[in-house]
């Protein structure tokens, strides 16, 4: 399987490890890669929904969500797609 990583917008951060390019996925890396790149992308899924929470209306419009989505995206558990 292949997987490609995302980037913040605001700040350029990598939000998965990749940042835009393949990466091997989990059963082809050895199992501490796996467990921390499971871990940062808990990390970095946490961090979007908190500022998503924080975003004015007028920027939830700007990226295609109403306020009721992205409080409820905000809300979901960090493990969760």
């Amino acid at each position: 399987m292949t997987t490609f990583a995302l980037r913040k917008a605001d700040c350029g951060q990598d939000v998965f490890p990749g940042s835009l390019r393949e990466t091997k996925s989990s059963h082809q890396q050895g199992p501490l890669t796996a467990v921390l790149e499971r871990l940062m992308t808990w990390q970095a899924r946490a961090e979007m929904r908190s500022h998503l929470s924080t975003l004015e209306d007028h920027l939830l419009r700007d990226v295609g969500l109403t306020r009721e989505e992205a409080v409820a995206e905000a809300a979901k558990p960090f493990w969760q797609a």
